[in-house]
């Protein structure tokens, strides 16, 4: 389910994107609307996997977390 509503909201937030640099299909775009284009497909992506690498910091995974997570769930499949 959250796929799904990721596809959603990345198909939309790509539309409302493109309305406000002024995007009109099939006539001449202006350097404005060029410039949306082209940080659509550049900045605003490598922005967003720079704040993703950022948050996975405060993400504390390491080997005795993993070990806790195996043995809680280990133990809830031995009580069904």
């Amino acid at each position: 389910m959250a796929q799904k509503f990721g596809w959603a909201i990345g198909g939309a937030l790509t539309g409302w994107m493109l309305a406000a640099f002024g995007f009109v299909a099939n006539v001449e775009q202006s350097a404005d609307t060029i410039f949306g284009i082209k940080s659509m497909i550049s900045w605003v992506p490598a922005i967003s996997s720079a704040l993703a690498g950022f948050m996975m910091l405060f993400y504390k995974l390491n080997e005795k977390k993993m070990s806790q997570i195996e043995l809680e769930l280990n133990q809830r499949r031995a009580e069904k």
